[in-house]
């Protein structure tokens, strides 16, 4: 997210198709507020945290912590919902290294996708609670566990709806292409991010095994790294891209 300074050209850039690409342009200058980081991310993970502060008994508090988790841990690995973390096991996480595995009957495949020390340390919480239970309880933990399962081991899938009560707490722009927000959502914001902080498209498309990155970024004729919100999020046609990148192009960050 950067701010668009050159307004004549951003209205130039909008002009007859203003209704679809105004919505780039408002997330595009939200984050101009913190000057030393234009790339921090948008404080939505707390109306989460806050999602689950609220349940009304332990039965639904687990299973919103565990959203949470779930949330965390897409939005920093990209890895593919639904497929690619539900069928994460324990044996997968390789801590010492930094590293998941993830498991060859998904869509993209077999590939090992490497994470940082905030995942880490979330992944770290939720082992050690699953064990905490396991141990209370009469229980043996198991690596060939599910990692997104409720505390006494149990595989929990269901994350859309909890979601979808989330993004509508959070009172998201409508996306210009008409689509729903979903946890989906979340490994678009995941290689955003990841090119604007600095990962090539190479590295990125080894990461979230995905190889027609660049080839429909450059298909498009988009050459700016944070174009790639728009493709994702916002643009959907040649059209509208190419007016996105005009955008782009004439402000103060190209």
């Amino acid at each position: 997210d950067v701010i668009i300074h050159d307004r004549p050209a951003r209205e130039a850039a909008l002009d007859g198709d203003r209704a679809e690409l105004v919505l780039c342009c408002q997330s595009l200058e939200q984050s101009i507020a913190q000057q030393q980081n234009l790339f921090a991310p948008v404080q939505r993970f707390a109306e989460a945290e806050k999602f689950a502060r609220e349940a009304k008994n332990d039965f639904i508090q687990v299973r919103r912590e565990l959203f949470c988790d779930y949330v965390f841990i897409l939005r920093h690995t990209g890895l593919r919902p639904p497929h690619e973390p539900l069928k994460l096991t324990w044996n997968d996480i390789h801590a010492e290294t930094n590293v998941i595995h993830v498991h060859p009957e998904t869509k993209t495949g077999a590939r090992q996708v490497v994470f940082d020390d905030r995942v880490r340390k979330r992944l770290d919480a939720m082992r050690q609670r699953r064990v905490r239970y396991a141990s209370a309880n009469d229980q043996t933990f198991s690596p060939a566990e599910a990692v997104f399962s409720l505390p006494d081991g149990t595989p929990h899938r269901h994350f859309t709806d909890m979601f979808r009560d989330v993004v509508k707490r959070c009172h998201f722009p409508v996306r210009a292409d008409e689509m729903s927000y979903t946890p989906y959502s979340l490994r678009h914001t995941y290689a955003t991010f990841a090119l604007a902080e600095g990962k090539d498209y190479p590295w990125l498309e080894e990461q979230m095994g995905q190889p027609g990155v660049l080839k429909d970024l450059k298909r498009l004729g988009i050459a700016h790294p944070l174009a790639l919100l728009a493709i994702q999020m916002y643009v959907s046609s040649e059209a509208k891209a190419n007016l996105f990148r005009g955008a782009v192009e004439n402000s103060d960050f190209y």
